[in-house]
């Protein structure tokens, strides 16, 4: 193994490394090579903030450690481009490189294709780090006190052959891993998750520009809700009080003086301990004021309430004013990470801010989609596949009645809801007699939603506030209607408790596993079950979704379109194109949507609804 530094300074390095001045001798050796391993050290995590110290090119013969500070790495940009580029963790690696305009196109993320072997296994079990890796591979072992050295040291003998064993294991790691890969029958989601890293990597890049100012409106809204729903509850404990003399303790009784608005309680909302004791002096027994605890007690005033304030609490805190922090300063646009291939589901999760966890109806959704908005000149184009996951569940199971209702274009959950309750179209509306604050249609969604992810009797039975044998009646009543349905979740169940894995995407096959299934336990049993059905669907989901902008992307770059994508979220792809090419990029992106998501679902044409805005709202 050789060890060569591409550097202006002058080193002081052991023999067995071998200072060189210029970038020659890696492009010749890389030229005819069918992959580099790359890796990079840097000052930080912000790419636009922060700086590039060393890029390291190597295999398991020769590595190469470029000094950033002193090279321009755009000397490799055309050999790193036109390559298959080997790293652990892309997402970090490639913000980096595009900062320094590089932008690999042909990759392979050792950590995500770990991520896909191990899903669904504990995290503490799974062994995803670079470190983790090459023990479990090569039975190699890295030394985490070298981390970070580069801080203190530069350029030292001992940093130089740290960032290269980084880059001289990840062929040998990629062998062992495409090994299993085989096993396992996964090279098309291997495939699939390597080249939406690019389009995920290029998404958070570009990032997403904020109108502060509506933002600053969605945070007041937030708040007031907030101290709307604390002032009522807290009338509610005054009134209460006089008859319940625990909760007296927290009354404020002074005289108001000087006419101040003073609050009349002592009670601290966001406390769980004092909620906790206030609803156990009201006569309502609970352990904890979890949001799963309070569902079940929705027939308590005191508790809607609480789970009013909760939610809002929890949308203040996430997208209120601290939300303002993550626009980047250099910027002024939001980047998120992406975590894409997640233990239990293809679908991704964000972080820095949270996107997935935007709010898509009501006032406050309204408010926060029109605060992403689109560049000077420029419009968004957001296309959303409606009722994506029920369409997938028409698909699998070809449940006669649920396949006609999709191509036909009806209200699915209408239709469904007039054959179980056996009512007329006219009247799925109206109130339902166990709860009549809820409609048959809400009951009849909840249902069809709720039974693809293992909903028992006991979860609708709290939703109605009925008793589980009148929801077992429901639940059996809807499945009489789509008999079809029962049969392919109920496969999905038996096959996981089998197999201890389940892969039924006919296309994508991508697999989770269940190692805590224990046969002779029914607690784990439900569990798996439940996973199970909730697996398919959504995996499928998300496996079409991320096929999706591979496909945009590819058009996007084939025919060099002035179009961005920008983000996805709630089964929506939303883009960014010039203002004279929208409404063609509308047609084209929704077509490619169509047409990718007709690999699985063959038998209609899936509904998507498109528009074209400055905002994400219009």
């Amino acid at each position: 193994m050789s060890i060569f530094v591409i550097t202006g300074q002058q080193l002081t390095v052991g023999k067995e490394i071998t200072v060189e001045s210029n970038y020659h001798n890696v492009i010749d050796y890389f030229k005819d090579k069918e992959s580099i391993g790359i890796d990079t050290e840097t000052t930080g995590f912000d790419n636009f903030n922060g700086k590039l110290l060393t890029l390291q090119l190597g295999n398991q013969e020769h590595q190469w450690i470029i000094d950033a500070t002193t090279i321009d790495v755009l000397s490799v940009k055309e050999l790193i481009e036109s390559k298959l580029t080997l790293y652990h963790n892309f997402a970090f690696d490639g913000k980096w490189l595009k900062s320094y305009g590089i932008e690999p196109k042909n990759i392979y993320d050792s950590f995500l294709v770990e991520c896909i072997l191990t899903a669904g296994r504990d995290s503490n079990d799974r062994g995803l780090g670079l470190n983790d890796v090459s023990k479990k591979y090569l039975n190699i072992e890295t030394s985490k006190e070298d981390r970070g050295l580069i801080y203190r040291q530069g350029l030292s003998d001992r940093v130089i052959r740290y960032c290269a064993h980084d880059v001289a294991n990840l062929h040998a790691i990629r062998e062992k891993q495409l090994e299993k890969v085989k096993q396992h029958h996964l090279e098309r989601i291997v495939e699939l998750e390597n080249k939406v890293a690019v389009v995920f990597m290029r998404m958070c890049y570009k990032g997403i520009l904020i109108d502060s100012k509506k933002w600053l409106e969605v945070a007041d809204l937030t708040e007031e809700t907030v101290r709307q729903t604390s002032k009522e509850l807290d009338t509610l404990i005054v009134e209460s009080s006089k008859k319940i003399k625990p909760l007296r303790k927290f009354v404020n009784t002074q005289t108001n003086l000087f006419d101040f608005n003073e609050k009349q309680t002592y009670i601290n909302w966001a406390s769980p301990s004092q909620k906790k004791e206030i609803l156990n002096a009201l006569g309502i027994r609970v352990d904890d004021v979890a949001d799963k605890t309070l569902q079940k007690l929705k027939k308590h005033k005191i508790v809607e309430q609480l789970i009013v304030l909760s939610k809002n609490q929890k949308l203040s805190t996430s997208f209120g004013r601290e939300f303002i922090n993550f626009i980047n300063k250099t910027t002024k646009r939001i980047h998120p990470e992406i975590w894409q291939v997640l233990s239990g589901s293809a679908r991704i999760s964000m972080s820095k801010p949270n996107c997935q966890q935007l709010p898509s109806h009501g006032e406050l959704a309204d408010k926060i989609m029109s605060a992403i908005i689109a560049e000077e000149g420029k419009s968004l184009v957001t296309s959303d596949v409606g009722q994506f996951e029920l369409a997938l569940i028409a698909e699998y199971s070809k449940d006669p009645l649920w396949l006609e209702i999709f191509k036909s274009g009806k209200d699915l959950h209408a239709e469904l809801c007039s054959k179980v309750f056996k009512i007329p179209i006219e009247r799925v509306r109206d109130p339902f007699p166990m709860k009549p604050d809820l409609t048959y249609r809400y009951v009849s969604k909840t249902i069809s939603f709720g039974l693809s992810y293992g909903l028992s009797e006991f979860k609708l039975s709290d939703i109605l506030q009925t008793t589980p044998k009148e929801a077992k009646k429901i639940i059996d009543q809807f499945f009489t209607v789509v008999p079809k349905v029962r049969e392919f979740l109920d496969l999905l169940a038996k096959s996981a408790i089998k197999y201890g894995r389940t892969t039924r995407d006919p296309y994508f096959r991508r697999i989770r596993w269940f190692p805590n299934l224990d046969t002779n336990n029914p607690k784990t049993i439900g569990e798996t079950e439940r996973a199970a059905k909730n697996y398919v669907p959504q995996s499928s989901n998300g496996n079409l979704l991320k096929q999706c902008l591979i496909n945009l992307q590819d058009i996007i770059d084939t025919n060099h379109y002035p179009v961005e994508i920008l983000l996805t979220v709630h089964d929506s792809i939303v883009s960014q194109t010039d203002d004279s090419f929208a409404e063609q990029w509308k047609l084209i992106q929704e077509q490619t949507m169509k047409d990718t998501i007709s690999l699985i679902i063959k038998s209609f044409t899936i509904k998507i609804d498109s528009v074209i805005g400055k905002n994400w709202k219009h």
